[in-house]
């Protein structure tokens, strides 16, 4: 009789002790099959068995879970680079914005040149000179100007290329 109630003192524990538990929680199973096969139950093997049966999981509910699993990822991904391109777009405005901001003076200066070449309608020798001066410095200008903008496209595909 000492061993029955020191079963129902343990069954009375682990009762006690599942009570303070969730049902979600893996402990849970393995707490309610303790209990049962601490009682003295005619059919207890079989019903220790269709409790393991029942917290064998479900094949297809884990393939469900895992497509879920592999979408969330592959969202979370999209949105990762989604916001990469937006930051290389950024930064390549930063860029392009620097350079521009570097010609700003020889685009003035090739404006006055040009304004002073306009200003003058007397043609002798000199201001055939000056104007030939004049034209030569504002190619040299718009040349520089292009190789500028080509440095930036470079520079725009390099990142392109390199990310």
């Amino acid at each position: 009789s000492l061993g029955i109630i020191a079963r129902e003192y343990e069954v009375t524990q682990l009762v006690q002790l599942l009570q303070t538990m969730s049902p979600e929680s893996p402990m849970y199973p393995m707490l309610i099959e303790s209990i049962v096969d601490n009682m003295n139950l005619s059919n207890r093997e079989e019903i220790i068995q269709r409790l393991r049966e029942a917290n064998q999981p479900d094949p297809n509910q884990q393939a469900m879970q895992q497509q879920v699993m592999e979408m969330e990822i592959a969202q979370k991904q999209a949105t990762i680079a989604n916001i990469q391109a937006q930051n290389e777009e950024i930064m390549s405005r930063v860029r392009q914005n620097e350079v521009e901001t570097k010609l700003l003076p020889e685009d003035a200066q090739t404006k006055r040149i040009a304004a002073m070449a306009k200003g003058i309608n007397v043609k002798d020798d000199t201001d055939k000179e000056f104007e030939r001066r004049a034209k030569l410095a504002e190619l040299v200008l718009k040349e520089r100007e292009i190789a500028s903008k080509e440095d930036i496209v470079e520079q725009q595909m390099r990142q392109a290329n390199g990310n």
